[in-house]
């Protein structure tokens, strides 16, 4: 599927294989006794890298660069610090663990997805959007 609905459902598909293998490892980490901060940034990570091929080529369908892999990871990072935030945030706020990195994902993975769109992936996003 082209255009801008078949980027929202690619983008949709490769989320639940990034989520999966954040969350899994943020489990596994947890349950080897990590440090709370330390296993959130090790899934978070490992899900940017998974993120980046996913959405580098299924999604936006763009060439691989250096440039686009620094602002990525760039935009990874203001992603970490946004996950660990709220992670911070929620745990504070009495969530245990695993629960406040399920809960910090939907807003993190929104906003790191509008920035890669519109930053890291633009002229492949905008080229595969005109086919609506």
């Amino acid at each position: 599927m082209k255009g801008l609905r078949g980027q929202v459902l690619r983008y949709c598909a490769g989320g639940v294989v990034n989520t999966g293998v954040s969350l899994a490892l943020d489990a596994l980490l947890l349950a080897a006794a990590t440090p709370l901060g330390i296993a959130s940034a090790c899934a978070f990570g490992t899900g940017a890298v998974t993120g980046y091929v996913l959405n580098r080529r299924w999604t936006f369908g763009a060439q691989a660069s250096a440039v686009a892999g620094g602002v990525y990871a760039a935009v990874a990072l203001c992603g970490l610090g946004l996950d660990s935030a709220l992670v911070h945030v929620l745990h504070g706020a009495g969530l245990g663990g695993f629960a406040a990195f399920v809960v910090a994902l939907p807003p993190v993975t929104l906003a790191t997805f509008t920035a890669n769109r519109r930053i890291t992936f633009r002229d492949a996003a905008r080229a595969e959007a005109s086919y609506v």
